[in-house]
């Protein structure tokens, strides 16, 4: 041990300055590069994993969709089928009558091959459309045969094809009808015209109750297989659907979900395990390995399994519904498609790296012969100076400490050589001057002493210098080195985040104040409950209260009103004010609201249901309280007290909002503090009695969820220079079934325009290129673009701005930002469009306002991380971030999600943020 440390000892002893400078960064470079290079393989592979199983979620829930609108119609078309029957519109002892009916319907619904009527004898008139013979009709005539005629396009019967044995009473779909009292869908079974599909079923009665038949529409599997298929996602990606059964329903692959047996070719469905494609085959087989039968999938799985050395990712939906239906769709990805991108990625990072390191390598010898030299060089020279050897200089070097030293250096050389000089020439002299020469020769050697004094000065101070940053930049590069996420960083970004909230509150309080000097804040008087407007004040501010240990009440005269016509929201905001100081700056004790009415004079002899009342409002704590010198600055904007700037919190504006509003309500605020006793605030605002049958109750019309059945596939081309707005519009438009296409720029828009003829365009006025203005001048002018309806899109919208907007040739202006509901309705106002809402058979739902109903209780099984989060992204306005946090609540707090919802629709994240802000 002692030779090791004495090896060591001799061996740093031989270390030069340019390895010490040179093996410490190369190590740090490697480091990093290394640590560069694994992260970003790791974040590539969670990328992926993440990707796929979001792209498996919409693949999966785009088909649930499709599904729901396929069968849906069947549906609605047997329930009017029923219902004229039952109410005499239509007979069916009338085969001609029904024959006609049924005619009608399917030529309107393509998606549907027959429609048809059988008795409880087993006769039957169907209506059936086959791709090769057109339309046909297959009546019972002189039971059981049955005849087969061909229909023209007016629905008239053209020539009898052929005559066939039919009794529907033996048929799959009767037998299993009989098997159910109410609509019930078949099992995949072969029609009698040979496809393979399913049936639904209703039961027709008389008015006695007598069983009359059953009225049937039949669905043919291909046109799902049809949908699967133009669903693109990746080379090798695969969508199938399957029957609690295991019967292949239908296939993106293009494999028929039937196979055809014997000379006449007849089709039988066909097991999706014995699948001719391997893939669907070897996934069916491992879903029946996993969970033994498909009943036991009950939600959304998502699996992987290897074949052939290759990852697949499987993701399996149960996809039910109310009337027998038990399908499962499957979506298969491989990861192969989506790594081939990753792994040239690794290879171009690692190639960047090694490159980085190279260069860093490079630059570091470069660096530290650029310092080292000079020093070397310094060295040599003073070890000839110390052997007498006065011809070497020191060149001066381009580092300004470096170049210094030298030059003090090449003095005192100098100046050592001349004082040697004189020194030789004085002992050649008098041996009087002996005395005098040996004391000049001290001067000089004391002269030489001092300037080797200054040298060595003058190299700890290089050092020095060349050390410190040399540390700052290890020290650093190592505490950042702990952790690639800079972990150590998270209490400076967390000032960051602090310090960008704070100036959003600023300018947030700072544009209310402008917009109430300004004038343009006008009251919004309606009726409401005031008693529910204190218990949900109450619930909102209470949580916080009691977290300091502090007491909060509310108290109300009998004498104050139920119902009250005023500001709901501007008194909600004076109050939350002046409550929320109250509390912040009370630590023990209470803080009490009052309320009380002060009836005014002019309306004692007035008799009228309409009466008006004043109403005072007194905040009382028992907190710190404000000094008698700032009372008078107290609501003067961006005046805070000496107990606010020690708390640092708040603006210095909230009071000052306060007061204005308070003055815009009819009233004023009053202030009466003890220093460290507490503070009472008091205003009084002028309100009207109101009935509760004044109070709204009107039910919402609800969300938009799509087109009404029948209609017109509108094209609509938004155009729009920012992308982020185009995607808005695009994805919410897509969502309800209208086909979207985009444009950045007006000579784009007429591009568009040209190729696809969209019949409403939603046009952005300021753009780059060419704006709105002319685009639509243009597109006006043309025959075919008078048909078309432009909608500018603008964010504001001066009088004469209008003028402008409509001349162009706009049909009409929607301000942003807007709502869905707007947007929708404008759209409804020109293309007659009917839509359906996601509340359209509630009969009994009471409106939510959600403004009242959103209370600090609501997030108490929330983390408060997650809630922390939410805050923060209401805050900052990001509506998207918002509704991707919605989407992690739990089935258990659906009502806070209904809530959140309507709010970010509303464009009300400033509830949101308000509420969340109390909760953290």
């Amino acid at each position: 041990m002692n030779y090791l440390k004495y090896y060591i000892r001799h061996l740093s002893k031989k270390v030069r300055l340019q390895t010490v400078l040179i093996i410490p960064f190369l190590l740090q470079i490697i480091l990093a590069v290394g640590l560069t290079g694994y992260l970003s393989y790791q974040n590539g592979q969670q990328a992926i994993n993440d990707l796929v199983a979001q792209l498996q979620a919409e693949i999966a829930h785009r088909i649930k969709e499709r599904l729901d609108n396929y069968l849906a119609r069947p549906y609605f078309l047997n329930q009017i089928n029923v219902e004229a029957i039952e109410m005499g519109l239509l007979d069916p002892n009338n085969p001609e009558d029904l024959e006609r009916h049924f005619f009608k319907q399917i030529q309107l619904l393509k998606s549907v091959q027959g429609i048809y009527f059988t008795n409880p004898q087993g006769e039957i008139i169907l209506v059936h459309h086959s791709p090769s013979q057109g339309f046909l009709t297959l009546i019972s005539e002189d039971f059981p045969k049955r005849a087969v005629y061909k229909l023209d396009q007016n629905g008239n019967r053209t020539k009898r094809i052929e005559t066939d044995f039919y009794d529907a009473k033996i048929r799959p779909w009767y037998q299993k009808a009989m098997e159910a009292n109410h609509t019930q869908w078949s099992d995949i079974y072969t029609f009698s015209r040979g496809d393979v599909g399913i049936t639904l079923i209703t039961r027709i009665y008389y008015d006695n109750g007598e069983f009359q038949g059953f009225i049937g529409i039949d669905l043919l599997l291909e046109l799902i297989s049809n949908f699967l298929q133009n669903i693109k996602i990746s080379p090798a990606t695969q969508t199938f659907i399957l029957d609690a059964s295991g019967q292949l329903v239908a296939t993106s692959t293009g494999e028929k979900p039937y196979i055809e047996q014997g000379k006449n070719k007849f089709r039988k469905s066909l097991k999706a395990v014995e699948s001719s494609n391997k893939l669907t085959q070897l996934t069916v087989k491992y879903l029946m390995q996993t969970f033994g039968q498909f009943n036991q999938i009950q939600k959304l799985e998502q699996l992987e399994f290897n074949w052939n050395g290759q990852k697949y990712f499987v993701q399996v939906l149960p996809y039910k519904d109310d009337y027998g239906l038990s399908w499962f769709v499957v979506v298969v990805i491989p990861e192969s498609d989506f790594m081939e991108q990753i792994h040239g990625n690794n290879r171009t990072t690692i190639l960047l790296c090694l490159g980085a390191l190279g260069l860093a390598t490079i630059f570091g010898i470069i660096t530290s012969r650029w310092v080292t030299k000079p020093i070397f060089e310094l060295s040599q020279s003073a070890n000839e100076l110390s052997k007498g050897n006065w011809g070497t200089p020191v060149k001066c070097e381009p580092i300004y400490e470096l170049r210094t030293l030298a030059k003090a250096f090449n003095q005192m050389r100098i100046q050592l050589k001349k004082s040697y000089q004189q020194l030789e020439e004085y002992s050649k002299s008098l041996e009087h001057k002996v005395a005098e020469r040996t004391h000049e020769l001290e001067e000089a050697r004391e002269a030489a002493d001092a300037a080797n004094l200054a040298k060595s000065t003058f190299l700890a101070n290089i050092s020095h210098e060349l050390r410190t940053p040399l540390h700052s930049i290890l020290g650093f590069s190592q505490l950042m080195s702990r952790d690639p996420i800079f972990i150590k960083s998270y209490q400076e970004l967390g000032i960051i985040n602090r310090s960008a909230e704070h100036l959003l509150e600023l300018i947030n309080d700072i544009l209310d104040l402008s917009k109430i000097e300004a004038g343009k804040i006008i009251l919004n008087e309606q009726s409401f409950d005031f008693y529910q407007f204190l218990d949900n004040l109450e619930a909102m501010l209470k949580i916080k209260a009691t977290s300091k240990g502090i007491q909060f009440i509310i108290q109300h005269d009998d004498e104050v009103p139920q119902f009250i016509i005023s500001d709901e929201k501007k008194l909600r905001q004076v109050l939350i004010n002046l409550l929320g100081n109250a509390i912040k700056f009370t630590t023990k004790g209470r803080v009490i609201l009052r309320i009380k009415t002060i009836p005014l004079l002019e309306n004692k002899t007035v008799e009228t249901t309409k009466s008006k009342l004043d109403l005072n409002f007194e905040v009382e704590d028992t907190g710190i309280g404000i000094k008698t010198e700032e009372i008078q600055d107290l609501f003067n904007p961006f005046v805070q007290t000496e107990s606010g700037k020690k708390t640092q919190q708040g603006t210095g504006l909230g009071l000052a909002i306060s007061q204005k509003i308070v003055h815009i309500l009819g009233g004023n605020i009053t202030v009466n503090s003890i220093f460290e006793k507490g503070s009472i605030f008091q205003f009084t605002i002028v309100t009207t009695k109101a009935e509760s049958s004044e109070i709204s109750h009107q039910q919402p019309l609800g969300k938009v969820i799509g087109l009404f059945p029948n209609q017109t596939a509108y094209k609509i081309l938004v155009v729009d220079k920012v992308f982020e707005n185009r995607l808005l519009i695009k994805q919410l438009l897509n969502s309800i079934g209208f086909e979207v296409f985009e444009a950045e720029n007006g000579l784009e828009a007429i591009q568009v325009w040209e190729q696809y003829q969209p019949d409403l365009i939603w046009m952005d006025m300021r753009m780059p290129v060419m704006d709105g203005y002319t685009a639509t001048r243009q597109i006006k002018e043309k025959p075919k673009g008078k048909n078309t309806v432009i909608i500018a899109l603008t964010a504001n919208v001066l009088q004469e701005e209008e003028h402008i907007i409509f001349e162009a040739g706009c049909d009409d202006i929607l301000r942003k930002p807007f709502k869905e509901a707007q947007l929708f309705s404008k759209m409804a106002k020109y293309l007659g469009i009917k839509y359906v809402y996601e509340n359209e058979n509630i009969q009994d739902s009471s409106p939510i306002n959600p403004t009242q109903s959103l209370t600090p209780e609501n997030f108490k099984e929330m983390p408060l991380a997650w809630v922390k989060q939410l805050h923060q992204m209401a805050l900052s306005g990001d509506d998207a971030k918002v509704k991707e946090l919605i989407q992690q609540i739990p089935d258990s707090q659906v009502e806070l999600a209904e809530i959140l919802n309507i709010l970010v629709n509303e464009f009300r994240l400033d509830t949101i943020s308000n509420i969340t802000k109390i909760i953290i």
